[in-house]
């Protein structure tokens, strides 16, 4: 994912829109590019609560949960085709709620007309702001989901990551159909609009493993 805006030059780029924090982790590290050849960038941070990685509507908070999320460094400079990481901390609560964060990224490129006092001196067509999403885990997780032919539904209290892969019917042809995605507690997703030749493989990704989803429509006693 790059930021997009410069007239002739570079963005600083990010490789994922969303960012997971397992419930057994206390931290995460992002990694940010400079493809930029010519000039450094400044890289500016900021996290604060959303009500969900969808809408990342900001919560106002207290200052209490202001501070769940920390992080370092909140400021730094990344070197033409160079790299930095970035490291999140959850100092929130350990409890068996899933929350969302929104992490705004402000990009500033550093050439001779602005070294003096990038922030103050940058144009708008050098600043560059956008924002994606960390979903922390609850730290009491709760796995479970409900699959049948119509649709996936998330009943944990906890986000999965979820694949499916099959072959559908396509103004009479058989053709490869497939999605991947987060699905949020208590969301559904519909396979209503898939004419499936047969039913597809569905897939959930727990940590580095990937699990077969089954159908609850077809558990035998």
């Amino acid at each position: 994912m790059c930021f997009a805006g410069y007239e002739n030059s570079f963005a600083v780029s990010l490789d994922n829109f969303y960012s997971y924090l397992p419930s057994d982790k206390s931290s995460i590290s992002i990694e940010v590019k400079n493809p930029d050849p010519t000039a450094a960038h400044l890289f500016k941070v900021e996290v604060y609560p959303v009500e969900s990685p969808y809408k990342m509507d900001k919560i106002v908070a207290d200052d209490l949960s202001a501070s769940d999320v920390l992080f370092t460094p909140e400021k730094t400079i990344v070197p033409a085709n160079g790299a930095v990481k970035i490291k999140f901390v959850y100092n929130g609560p350990k409890d068996d709620k899933e929350r969302y964060f929104a992490i705004k990224w402000t990009d500033l490129r550093i050439d001779r007309t602005n070294k003096a006092d990038t922030e103050k001196a940058a144009s708008a067509a050098q600043r560059v702001t956008l924002a994606t999403a960390l979903i922390v885990l609850p730290r009491n997780e709760k796995f479970a989901y409900l699959l049948d032919k119509k649709a996936m539904k998330n009943t944990g209290n906890s986000m999965f990551k979820f694949f499916f892969d099959g072959k559908c019917n396509k103004e009479g042809a058989v053709v490869p159909c497939s999605d991947a995605g987060p699905l949020l507690p208590g969301r559904s997703y519909s396979f209503d609009k898939y004419d499936f030749v047969q039913p597809p493989v569905v897939g959930i990704w727990r940590g580095s493993r990937v699990i077969d989803a089954v159908r609850s429509d077809e558990v035998k006693e």
